[in-house]
């Protein structure tokens, strides 16, 4: 989730979205939570199951008050770069970045290792491995492939399985 919100940082902290007044505001929270649910550098949504619209709007409102809060660090940020006259720099990225270093891609799971472990035990050790690289950088964006397997939800058959149906 928190991954995911990093990219919304990167492309709507800067306000430039919607119509003037109150529907910008609205239309820029709406852009903002489809963009967390179907956000085109990730594999999947963070929800496992569509919003209700009651829990639609809490997340609404939420992304609002979160919004509200970064453009507050941005004026301070401002305002700070205009007294000692240094360039100012573009909010967003640094949000964005910030939020990259702190919040890694890559989060071993349950149903990750059980692949990895059932494969392991007939002898393949190609997806431990493949694993344990990924998992020495988890902050990195990764490659495709990567992306493809594990910057996803678990998958419905992990989520009905004995073990890891609770733990992924």
């Amino acid at each position: 989730f928190w991954r995911q919100l990093s990219y919304v940082a990167d492309d709507f902290i800067d306000n430039s979205y919607g119509d003037d007044g109150e529907t910008k505001e609205l239309n820029t929270r709406e852009r903002m939570l489809e963009a967390l649910i179907r956000h085109p550098r990730s594999m999947s949504s963070p929800f496992y199951e569509a919003l209700e619209p009651i829990h639609y709007q809490q997340y609404l409102d939420w992304m609002q008050k979160w919004k509200d809060a970064l453009d507050a660090e941005e004026a301070k940020r401002m305002l700070a770069n205009v007294r000692t006259n240094n360039e100012t720099n573009n909010i967003t990225t640094a949000i964005g970045e910030r939020m990259k270093l702190v919040n890694p891609k890559y989060v071993l799971r349950e149903w990750m290792l059980v692949d990895a472990y059932t494969a392991a035990n007939d002898g393949d050790y190609s997806i431990l491995k493949g694993l344990f690289a990924l998992i020495q950088n988890p902050y990195d964006e990764g490659n495709m492939d990567e992306q493809n397997k594990y910057y996803v939800r678990a998958h419905d058959e992990a989520l009905t399985a004995g073990g890891t149906a609770f733990m992924s």
